[in-house]
C-alpha cells in the first residue's frame, strides 16, 4: 500500500506479508526539500531522508549551498540520523563532471573505491574515454586492497 504527500510523491509505503495493513504494519517513510519561493520549489523537491521499517532513518545531503552539487541536487553524503538532523556519515561520494562519480568512501566499514590518481586532472582507474580500468576497493582501516579488478576493451 502506497501513501503519497501533497506534493504527489511517494510519503510511504507499507510492507504487510500476512494480511492486511493496521496501525502496526511496517512502513518505509519517505521526506523531501520542500523548500519553495513563489510557489517554486526551489529545491526541486528532492529526497532528503528514508525511515526504513525497522525505525532507522537515513539522511541524504548535497554539499554546502555555495557548491554546484548543491545546486544540481547531486548526492554528496548519506549519513544516519542524529536527533532530527544529519549525523555521521555512511558514505560519502566525489565526482567528475556532472555524474560521474570518482571516489566513493564508506568511513564504516573503512573501505574507499576511487578512481583519482591523487594528481588533478588524472584519473588512474579510468580511460581517457572514462570507461573503468582498474577498480580498487580499499580498506583503509587495514591499509591494504579489499578488492581490485582490471579491465581491457577491444578497439
Amino acid at each position: 500500500v502506497f501513501e503519497y504527500g501533497s506534493t504527489a510523491l511517494l510519503s510511504k509505503e507499507y510492507q504487510e506479508h500476512s494480511g492486511a495493513k493496521d496501525g502496526n504494519t511496517l512502513y518505509a517513510g519517505y521526506n523531501y526539500d520542500t523548500t519553495a519561493s513563489s510557489g517554486v520549489f526551489t529545491m526541486g523537491l528532492r529526497p532528503t531522508s528514508v525511515r526504513y521499517p525497522n525505525g532507522r532513518l537515513v539522511h541524504f545531503t548535497y554539499g554546502t549551498a555555495a557548491e554546484a552539487g548543491d545546486a544540481m541536487s547531486r548526492l554528496a553524503a548519506i549519513n544516519d540520523d542524529n536527533s532530527g538532523n544529519p549525523g555521521n556519515s555512511v558514505a560519502e561520494y566525489t565526482y567528475l563532471g556532472l555524474s560521474s562519480i570518482v571516489v566513493e568512501d564508506y568511513p564504516q566499514p573503512d573501505v574507499k573505491l576511487n578512481y583519482d590518481s591523487g594528481t588533478a586532472g588524472e584519473y588512474a582507474g579510468l580511460d581517457h574515454f572514462g570507461r573503468i580500468v582498474d577498480q580498487l576497493w580499499y580498506d583503509y582501516g587495514a591499509g591494504a586492497d579489499r578488492d581490485r579488478y582490471s579491465y581491457g576493451y577491444e578497439r
